[in-house]
Order: structure tokens, then sequence, then C-alpha cells
């Protein structure tokens, strides 16, 4: 008997609905965004595996419509979902970017059957998910380009909005540990940030082939975990590609909706277990 799942990541729902002062306005227009996500049969189960929105507000609404069609949703944290992208948003979270997730997590649990997982799992139509954001720790570039981590830091600082937007950085310690926790339990693993970089540049559109460094803070190595993986389904996000394909016997899945211009006719997926 087979089971399934939808799953969809990089949502950046304020790229597709812009923020309005008019909520019931704005509440229609998720709605016809959310309709035209939907595959023709969803399954009993969604996966949002990181970056709802830059505000709550939206992101509230969206997981509301998105209830319309499903049983249960699941979320895991992406880097977007802490990013305070304006003086009101610092002050109301006073410059601190946790304090935006905490408000995040509060209205998720406040809707039925909404479950954030952050080294948690959770059982549902016969599927174990284990979830946590996890966050990249620099090593493509350390690996597969020789570059040290202070010259890694240096192009981060530079060249990444997480550097500008979030305020205070994840522990990647604690997301490991998070991490760690749920994956011998978990038939089906959730993160944000992915843990194999070996398609990476197989039909990208997303990154340059050659020197570039950029993937350095799109993955982390997760080959340490590789040998606990067998039989087992892992959804990630944050890389705005399409994955799925099967190494070490886990089956890796990315299906990002990414902004307007990366996968602009991209559905939900649905996915056999």
């Amino acid at each position: 008997m087979y089971n399934f799942f939808d799953l969809i990541s990089d949502i950046h729902l304020d790229f597709w609905v812009k923020p309005d002062s008019n909520l019931r306005k704005m509440e229609k227009k998720i709605d016809l965004f959310v309709d035209s996500l939907i595959p023709f049969s969803p399954s009993n189960v969604l996966v949002i595996a990181g970056d709802l929105g830059h505000f709550n507000n939206q992101n509230v609404f969206m997981l509301k419509s998105f209830m319309r069609f499903y049983e249960s949703i699941i979320v895991v944290r992406g880097n977007h979902d802490l990013y305070l992208v304006s003086g009101k948003q610092n002050k109301k979270y006073r410059s601190l970017s946790e304090n935006r997730w905490i408000e995040m997590k509060a209205f998720a649990n406040d809707i039925p059957n909404v479950f954030v997982l952050e080294g948690d799992t959770i059982t549902l139509d016969g599927i174990t998910f284990g979830g946590t954001g996890m966050w990249y720790d620099f090593s493509y570039g350390i690996i597969e380009c020789g570059k040290t981590r202070e010259e890694l830091y240096q192009l981060w600082s530079k060249e990444m909005r997480d550097r500008k937007f979030i305020k205070k950085q994840p522990d990647f310690t604690k997301e490991e540990l998070r991490f760690d926790r749920i994956i011998d339990e978990s038939d089906v693993i959730v993160t944000h940030v992915g843990g194999d970089w070996s398609q990476l540049l197989q039909n990208s559109g997303y990154f340059k082939k050659g020197e570039d460094l950029t993937p350095s803070f799109y993955f982390f190595d997760g080959s340490n975990w590789f040998d606990r993986l067998s039989g087992k389904i892992w959804c990630f996000g944050h890389v705005h590609d399409h994955y799925d394909y099967t190494r070490n016997g886990c089956r890796f899945i990315n299906n990002a909706k990414g902004y307007p211009r990366d996968n602009p006719g991209s559905k939900i997926k649905t996915v056999m277990i």
C-alpha cells in the first residue's frame, strides 16, 4: 500500500502577493495564489520546507488558505522566515529575528492541524515526518573549492542578504543536534537547507558553473549522516532549482516555488512513499 504527501518550499509569498492594509482584499489574492499551486488531486498532508514569506500576518492567511485543501500541514523554518526587512519590523521584534519566528510559530500553532517541526517528529497518514530548519556551514567552498572559512565569510558578508536581514544567526550546532535526533525515527526528513550538493550543477539555473562559491551558503555537509538515510525521503528547499534523485538509498526532493522569475508555473508536488 502506498502513502502520499504533498511538497513545496520557498513560497516567498510577498513576492507573489504584495502586502496590503486592506486585509480582505489581500486575503482574496492569497486564496487565488494558493488555488494556483494546488495539484489536481491533493494529498491529505502538505509539507512546506521553509521560506513562507517576510510577513507573519500574510503567512497566517496563506496557511489558513491551504487548509481549505489539506487535513494537515507541516512547516519548518527557512532563512527568510527570520528576515526583518524594514525599520518597522526591527522595532516590532526588537532587532532580533528569533522574536519574529517565535511569533510565527505561535500563530501557526493556533491553526488546528498545522505543525511546526524543530527537531520533532509527527506521524500522519502512516508516515513519520521529522523536521528542522538546518543551516548552511560553508562546507561546499571549503571542500570543493579549497577556500578558507574566513574567505567565505568575507564573501558571505558582502553578497548575501542573510547577513543584512537576519539579526543574530541561528546556532548551527543546535540545528545539528535537532537534525541528528530526527533521522532514525523518520520516514521523511524535512529541512530547509539541504545536506547534499552532488547534483548541484546538473541542469541548474540557479548557480553558475565553474568558480561559483555561493553554494557554500545553500547547503551543509550531510555526509556524516548518509549511512543512516537508506529507505528514507529527504525534502529540502533553499535552492530554487528542482531536484528528485536517489543517493545512498535516500530520495532527495526539492520542489521550490521560488521568486516569480524562477519557476512561475510550478505547483505543489505529490510524493508517493
